[in-house]
């Protein structure tokens, strides 16, 4: 399964069982490239609440999706204030291409 976590350099940080965590400062989203642009759409309160449906019926996956289209809207916490706002759904092959192009090899 593909998860935004693909995307980034292991830290000096290491978990419970010696495993090295990974550094989220080395995404880099400024990496990020549009090749069309992306769809403009109002966040509903079903939306809000169950984004991972939103992302089911846009990209037909969640997990690595809903990570990056959140990043990319700059949204750290999806909650109740965003009803009603906009977001912008980048097409499923940008998303896919900067995958592909930023994967850090284990």
């Amino acid at each position: 399964m593909r998860t935004e976590y693909d995307l980034m350099q292991d830290s000096i940080e290491v978990d419970s069982g010696g495993m090295n965590l990974p550094d989220v400062m080395t995404l880099d989203l400024n990496q990020f490239e549009y090749s069309s642009p992306s769809t403009k759409y109002q966040l509903k309160e079903s939306d809000v609440y169950r984004f991972d449906k939103l992302m089911i019926s846009f990209y037909g996956s969640v997990s690595y999706y809903k990570s990056m289209v959140l990043l990319l809207n700059n949204i750290d916490f999806l909650d109740s204030s965003y009803i009603n706002s906009f977001i912008f759904l980048p097409i499923k092959q940008d998303l896919d291409k900067f995958y592909l192009d930023n994967l850090v090899e284990r």
